[in-house]
């Protein structure tokens, strides 16, 4: 078996490309009819690398895609955004689950 040497430069190259691969967002894209509203609901499961917060940090937005810009009872604008921990979303089903919860709850 040999063993071959990368230049400096490859060597580089290589562990760019495996940081890269490594913190790779991975953003997961749902749509959903609530009330008659199309929303649009992104995830993003890995946000940050856990050892920044501890735990998992997760990301999710939601926007009113049709109407455009309804007015949500989380989100007057249409637009609502969140960062927390991964497991809550988890806990309640998932993505579209959790905002469902969060309509509901909020007057929906």
């Amino acid at each position: 078996m040999t063993c071959r040497l990368l230049r400096p430069a490859a060597l580089r190259a290589y562990r760019e490309t495996a940081k890269e691969n490594a913190h790779a967002k991975k953003t997961e894209l749902y749509r959903t009819d609530w009330n008659g509203i199309l929303l649009e609901i992104l995830y993003e499961p890995l946000w940050m690398p856990a050892h920044v917060a501890g735990e998992d940090p997760a990301h999710i937005e939601v926007r009113s895609i049709y109407p455009t810009a309804v007015p949500l009872p989380i989100a007057k604008t249409g637009f609502y955004t969140n960062t927390l921990p991964a497991w809550v979303i988890t806990a309640a089903g998932g993505p579209v689950a959790f905002i469902d919860v969060m309509l509901t709850a909020e007057g929906g």
